[in-house]
């Protein structure tokens, strides 16, 4: 609203100015003073009146709160494909190959309303160029929280101690879960000055460039401050409450003698429970175990064109520096490399749904480590052309990494972000095949995507330059496949075992 108020000031100011004639000078600013007036109004006005809609929708959601709640049956929590079957990591036959390049089949594509962006150029570019950032550029301005009026409590937040703002009357008691109890808890958090705190959280996402889920867990974590440990049912009541003034999605459930959180998200995660409203999966939070539960809630919404919860990562989370170095590339590049990862980034994963692949292949990682990882890489890359820089990615990927599945890791399946690749050393194919990507765009700014096989992942990349290999057609155009798991293969050899087995395509969002 600020910007828009300025562009106004300097459009009016200069047709006045530029309108006045010698002598009407006061006249001209007289009437940039009423048009300044009238502009301030004008807002004034319409958020009086946006006001007055918000607190009439909430006053008449708290009475629909009070009807008697439906029940419904959730569905058992959806579980991960695991991936891969080998034991082992396949090692390539370093004998020439006497078998054709083939055309892997496409069994279907995983795509959203944000589908990657084709990148078009009109020369093909022959050698990758090396730009990297001087160490003095490698550090990050420290975040600074704008002081607070008012009471706050302080939210620990992934490593920042965030002060944020507190109203007596947050602090709801709650007599029982029942529609009446819930009903009058909304209600009661309607006349608070909560517009404050959504106020700031909204600064903070644009400040800290949080995610839809850190959004969620940051108004978790505030909530934890006000309530007491044996006050869940208002410390939830009160997230949805703040989540759903936020402009998203979500409802409140009772389970027994506990209250749970609702929320849909934009993909399919898996574990959670879930139950279909509107053709919407909402998925039950706070509850324990994936089994089919029977909760009771309601068959009406908070308004209408409600956001669900997105869990990419659009931009690099800024969150303080918890780092950790590691070293990779002995005997695979040049020389070795130094990595860091930060912990407070992985911490912050820990927390996030699991999800598809396309989150995890879509999301930017923490900006500090990526640059340091970036500029470690692109000296071994600069100068080569692009299918020369792709096999010497593919090979840092192949060998740098010791090969475990999921399941003799952490005892389930698991998929990793690029930086978490990074920290835990082992990894299996689609943790490789994130991480690949990731390198292949950022540093070669090539498309890539996924390749997903009943029990195994890969990837294929989009060159400029006519490379031949084993490929797959997306969007009229070849990807040649990319196997960052296939020991030793080269850019366009694919797996045998995969070369006629027909492949989910997995594009950035």
């Amino acid at each position: 609203m600020k910007q828009i108020f300025l562009a106004v000031f300097f459009v009016c100011a200069a047709v006045l100015c530029g309108h006045a004639q010698p002598g009407s000078e006061k006249q001209a600013l007289e009437e940039f003073k009423r048009q300044q007036a009238e502009f301030q109004q004008k807002m004034n006005d319409d958020f009086a009146q946006f006001s007055k809609q918000r607190d009439s929708l909430n006053r008449a959601f708290a009475k629909q709160l009070q009807q008697a709640w439906e029940e419904f049956e959730a569905h058992q929590g959806i579980e991960r494909p695991n991936k891969p079957t080998p034991k082992v990591q396949p090692q390539y036959n370093i004998a020439p190959s006497t078998n054709t390049f083939k055309e892997i089949k496409v069994q279907k594509v995983i795509e959203d309303n944000a589908s990657e962006m084709i990148l078009e150029n009109t020369q093909q570019k022959k050698t990758v160029q090396g730009n990297s950032m001087s160490p003095d550029e490698l550090s990050m301005s420290e975040f600074k929280q704008e002081k607070i009026e008012g009471k706050t409590v302080t939210a620990d937040f992934f490593g920042y101690y965030l002060d944020m703002f507190y109203d007596n009357d947050f602090a709801i008691s709650m007599r029982d879960n029942s529609e009446g109890s819930v009903s009058m808890a909304w209600q009661w958090l309607s006349g608070t000055q909560y517009m404050k705190l959504v106020n700031q959280l909204q600064q903070l996402e644009t400040q800290l460039h949080l995610n839809d889920w850190a959004l969620f867990q940051l108004i978790a974590n505030t909530s934890d401050k006000i309530f007491s440990k044996n006050r869940v049912n208002e410390k939830r009541i009160f997230q949805v409450f703040i989540y759903s003034q936020l402009g998203y999605a979500a409802k409140i459930g009772r389970l027994g003698n506990e209250i749970i959180i609702l929320i849909p998200f934009k993909t399919d995660v898996y574990k959670l429970p879930y139950y279909t409203f509107k053709n919407t999966k909402y998925y039950l939070m706070g509850c324990n175990g994936n089994k089919p539960q029977k909760f009771y809630s309601y068959s009406f919404d908070l308004g209408t064109n409600r956001a669900k919860c997105d869990l990419d990562i659009k931009n690099p989370i800024w969150l303080p520096q918890n780092n950790v170095t590691k070293t990779y590339g002995k005997n695979v590049l040049p020389k070795e490399i130094s990595v860091l990862c930060n912990k407070n980034a992985l911490d912050f994963y820990s927390t996030m749904p699991m999800s598809d692949l396309g989150t995890y292949t879509s999301s930017e990682i923490d900006e500090l480590v990526s640059t340091k990882l970036m500029n470690a890489l692109r000296p071994f890359v600069a100068g080569k052309s692009e299918k020369d820089a792709a096999a010497l990615l593919l090979s840092f990927v192949q060998k740098s990494f010791v090969y475990a599945t999921d399941e003799e890791q952490f005892g389930y399946e698991k998929y990793f972000f690029p930086d978490e690749l990074l920290y835990y050393n082992n990894s299996d194919c689609e943790d490789r095949s994130i991480l690949f990507a990731y390198l292949v765009r950022k540093l070669l700014n090539l498309n890539v995507v996924l390749l997903d096989y009943p029990d195994h992942v890969a990837t294929a990349v989009r060159f400029n330059e006519n490379v031949t290999g084993d490929y797959v057609k997306y969007k009229g155009k070849n990807y040649i496949i990319c196997d960052p798991t296939y020991i030793g293969a080269p850019v366009g050899e694919a797996m045998p075992e995969y070369k006629d087995v027909a492949a989910t395509v997995i594009p950035k969002h």
